[in-house]
């Protein structure tokens, strides 16, 4: 997914992990991000009007961005379908623990991957 927004707005996204890549590009900047990540008003200290200015500046491609209440959402598209092979017993504890955490089982296997590659990043 690649995040387009102003030059004026690096402070809004300037801590995001070294997995995302930021280019400057004309009055531009670039972000490429290779999962999803959020921006809340709060984080910055922003009024609403100016968090919703921030929200129609900024544009993305082969993603989205969703606005939630005081937070800009942003997801890449999902099209890549990655079989895996589990007993059925281990599927059945899947899907207990993606009900109980609010999710999709397709959902918490995702997140519990992201997770672990996240932290083998963070060991580099």
């Amino acid at each position: 997914m690649k995040v387009i927004t102003p030059k004026k707005n690096l402070h809004l996204f300037n801590w995001l992990p070294k997995m995302f890549k930021i280019t400057e590009n004309g009055e531009n900047l670039e972000i490429l991000c290779p999962i999803a990540f959020e921006l809340k008003s709060d984080q910055f200290e922003l009024k609403p009007l100016a968090f919703a200015q921030v929200y129609r500046e900024t544009t993305v491609t082969d993603g989205k961005k969703l606005w939630k209440r005081r937070k800009i959402v942003f997801e890449p598209k999902k099209r890549k379908i990655r079989p895996i092979r589990m007993a059925p017993s281990e599927d059945e504890l899947v899907k207990q623990m993606a009900k109980k955490a609010g999710e999709t089982p397709s959902e918490y296997y995702r997140n519990a991957v992201l997770k672990r590659v996240l932290e083998d990043l963070n060991q580099e």
